[in-house]
This record gives structure tokens, C-alpha cells and sequence, in this order.
């Protein structure tokens, strides 16, 4: 992610050591954290489908209830 804020130009590119790797400072991560948390993330309206992961959770819980009901029926 930060590989492609910096190809994106939304941050500087760091200071390189002698072995090219990256060196970065409080003042670096500062940045980083402004541009990845300068924007919410999406929330979708409930019972949208908001995507395939949002999907399986649902039918996981929709399972749980069911599960939930035929322990209390056996009870």
C-alpha cells in the first residue's frame, strides 16, 4: 500500500539506506497515517449487498440463529 501511495504521488518517497531500503521517520508515518485515514471507509446501508465477504458473514449468522433455535427446540 505504501509502494503505491508513493507511485500515486500521495506521499514523498523516503530516504533510502546504503542497501536501498527504505528508512522511514516519526515524521514519515505521520504522513502515511494522514492519507490512509483522510477518508472513511465506505459503509454500506443495511441490508445492502455490499460484497461477496458481507454475503458470507450474512448466511454465517443467518446459520448461527438456526443453529441457535434447533439447540432450544432439542432443550
Amino acid at each position: 500500500m505504501i509502494r503505491r501511495l508513493e507511485a500515486l504521488g500521495e506521499i514523498k518517497s523516503p530516504q533510502r539506506d546504503r542497501n536501498d531500503h527504505r528508512r522511514y521517520t516519526e515524521a514519515d508515518v505521520v504522513e502515511i497515517r494522514k492519507v490512509v485515514y483522510k477518508t472513511p471507509a465506505p459503509v454500506a446501508p443495511a441490508g445492502s449487498k455490499a460484497s461477496p465477504r458481507s454475503d458470507r458473514v450474512s448466511r454465517l449468522v443467518t446459520r448461527l440463529k438456526e443453529g441457535r433455535e434447533r439447540a432450544k427446540e432439542r432443550d
